[in-house]
């Protein structure tokens, strides 16, 4: 994703969609993310984090991540903070 980022590309937005919870899929989202343990959710919050950094992102990505970080992610980087 981050090598040739395109915020057209079906392979960007299947990755991002994926991990932004969105309250009509919530429960499908909290199921998936569940297979999950506290290293990989820790892992995935921090990439998203990163992201606005590594790639300049699209439009509707500069949305996507600062709310896909707050509506779930963004406590993977709280908690790990503490440890």
């Amino acid at each position: 994703m981050l090598d040739r980022y395109e915020s057209s590309s079906m392979r960007v937005i299947g990755t991002l969609s994926g991990l932004y919870p969105k309250k009509d899929s919530w429960e499908y989202s909290m199921h998936r993310y569940s297979l999950l343990d506290s290293a990989q959710k820790t892992a995935i919050a921090r990439f998203v984090a990163a992201l606005p950094e590594l790639v300049e992102l699209g439009f509707q990505d500069q949305k996507i991540v600062p709310r896909a970080l707050r509506n779930y992610w963004g406590e993977y980087l709280e908690s790990n903070a503490t440890q």
